[in-house]
C-alpha cells in the first residue's frame, strides 16, 4: 500500500455492533489515522457519540455503499447476522453481503480487506485444534454461511486486493449479548455445561484480543501478488467450562453450581426450545443447531497467525471474565 499506514482511510461494516464498535473505537485511538468512515443503519447503538463518519444504509445499499467507498485505502467487513429462522436469510446477508461489499471496494480501488468470518466456518474439531489446513465441515446454517462466504470472496479475488480472512472462535467481553445469557445464569449461582466440565474443551477469546488481531492484519504487509489469506484467531489458551466457572465464582464472590449435563438431554432441550419458539412465534437463541454446536469440540490454533501476522493475544480467562462482568455490572445488565 503506497500511502502512509497512519494516515490511512478506513471503512467499517457492522461497526454499530459488538465487535464492529470496539475495532472502530481502537481505529480512532490510534494516533494519525485518517479518515473512519462507517456503514450504519437506522440505529447507531455503540457508534452514538463517537467521532466517526457515519454513513447510513445496509450491505445492498449500491449507491451509497460505492461513494462511501471511494478514497477508502482498507476496508474492514464485520457485518453479519448469527442467528436466523432460514438458511436463506444467511446466505443474503453473510454471503451475498459480503461479496458485493468485496466487488464495489475492487471498483473503488480499494488495496486491502480484512474479513471476519468464524471458526464455524470450519466446523468442530476432534481432539486436536484445528489448522487453516483442515476441510471445513460446518455444521450449522451460520457456519456453512460463513464458509460459503470464503469460497465466494476467494474466487473474486483478481490480484489487485490483499484480502484478509480471519476465524475467531467464540469471543466475549464488553457489549456482547449472547454470551451474557450465561453470565446472568452464572450470576443466579447456576451453570449449565454440556459433558463433564472437562470435556469438551474450547478456544476463546476476549474481544480485545480479536481487535488487536485485526489491526495486526491491516498493518501487515501485503504480499508482492495480492490474494486471499485465512487466518484462525483465538484466546492464550484453550479453556474448559470449569475454568470458566471458577474464574465467574472469583468475579461474583459465590459458589456456583454447575449442572451437567448429557449430549442427549442438551440435544432433547434444543428440540423442545425451537419448538416452543415457533408456537409462541420467535426464534429461541437456544435452538436444535445451538444445542447440536455445544455438544461438540471447539478449538482451532492460531500459530500461522502468529508467525505471519505477529498475532499475540494477551486477555487471559481470568482477567477477561473480570474485564466482562464488571462492564456488564457498571452498564446495569447484572
Amino acid at each position: 500500500m503506497s500511502k502512509d499506514r497512519n494516515n490511512m482511510n478506513l471503512f467499517v461494516t457492522g461497526g454499530t455492533g459488538f465487535i464492529g464498535s470496539h475495532l472502530t473505537e481502537r481505529l480512532r485511538q490510534v494516533p494519525g489515522t485518517g479518515q473512519v468512515r462507517c456503514l450504519v443503519r437506522k440505529d447507531e447503538r455503540w457508534l452514538r457519540g463517537q467521532t466517526v463518519d457515519k454513513v447510513q444504509g445496509d450491505l445492498f445499499s449500491e449507491k451509497v455503499i460505492r461513494n462511501a467507498l471511494e478514497g477508502m485505502d482498507a476496508v474492514f467487513h464485520c457485518a453479519a447476522i448469527v442467528s436466523a429462522r432460514h438458511e436463506s436469510t444467511f446466505t443474503k446477508v453473510n454471503v451475498e453481503g459480503a461479496k458485493k461489499i468485496v466487488q464495489w471496494a475492487q471498483e473503488a480501488g480499494v488495496k486491502k480487506m480484512i474479513i471476519l468470518s468464524s471458526l464455524a466456518a470450519a466446523g468442530p474439531g476432534f481432539g486436536q485444534p484445528l489448522t487453516e489446513e483442515n476441510k471445513p465441515g460446518p455444521i450449522t446454517m451460520y457456519g456453512r454461511s460463513k464458509w460459503r462466504m470464503e469460497q465466494e470472496v476467494a474466487a473474486l479475488s483478481n490480484g489487485t486486493m490483499d484480502m484478509i480472512i480471519l476465524r475467531p472462535p467464540a469471543v466475549y467481553g464488553p457489549r456482547e449479548d449472547q454470551i451474557f445469557t450465561l453470565f446472568k445464569m452464572m450470576k443466579a449461582r447456576v451453570m449449565p455445561m454440556a459433558g463433564n466440565g472437562e470435556y469438551p474443551m474450547l478456544s476463546l477469546m476476549h474481544v480485545s484480543d480479536l481487535v488487536q488481531g485485526m489491526m495486526q492484519a491491516l498493518q501487515n504487509e501485503e504480499p508482492s501478488n495480492p490474494g486471499v489469506r485465512t487466518y484462525f484467531l483465538s484466546g492464550p489458551s484453550d479453556v474448559s467450562w470449569n475454568m470458566v466457572k471458577r474464574s465467574a465464582e472469583t468475579v461474583f464472590g459465590k459458589r456456583i453450581l454447575g449442572l451437567k449435563i448429557s449430549s442427549g438431554t442438551v440435544l432433547a432441550l434444543g428440540s423442545v426450545s425451537e419448538t416452543a419458539g415457533k408456537l409462541f412465534g420467535f426464534h429461541p437463541v437456544f435452538n436444535r443447531e445451538k444445542s447440536r454446536e455445544m455438544i461438540q469440540e471447539w478449538r482451532c490454533s492460531a500459530e500461522k497467525a502468529r508467525k505471519e501476522l505477529g498475532f499475540s493475544p494477551k486477555m487471559e480467562l481470568d482477567e477477561g471474565i473480570r474485564d466482562t462482568i464488571q462492564w456488564y455490572r457498571n452498564h446495569g445488565w447484572l
